[in-house]
């Protein structure tokens, strides 16, 4: 096991072939180890993922002396909630949705 987690984290073949962060969690779910909680969402990685893309912009337009155009992307936009991202907010946020009869 050890081995094959070494593999996967150095091989780009592979990594260009599985979607490396599900597969690192299933694997390590196999060895009773859940990091379920620590999983970014959908939602997270997209806004993370504009948020890279602008600042590159920003950077280019910094280092060529214009002002940038692009609004800087917000988490709203992404329907991402930064407070969410602490596993302890989530599950109270879980809790307190099924506390609430009706509420999903």
């Amino acid at each position: 096991m050890k081995i094959g987690m070494q593999v996967i984290g150095s091989s780009p073949q592979i990594a260009g072939a599985y979607n490396i962060g599900p597969l690192f969690s299933y694997l390590m779910k196999t060895e009773n180890v859940n990091f379920g909680p620590f999983e970014k969402s959908p939602q997270q990685q997209a806004y993370e993922q504009a948020m890279a893309g602008w600042q590159q912009v920003a950077m280019q337009a910094a280092q060529k002396g214009v002002e940038i155009s692009t609004p800087m992307p917000l988490p709203q936009q992404f329907g991402y909630d930064p407070a969410m991202q602490d596993p302890r907010s989530k599950a109270a946020a879980n809790s307190q949705q099924s506390a609430q009869p009706g509420v999903q």
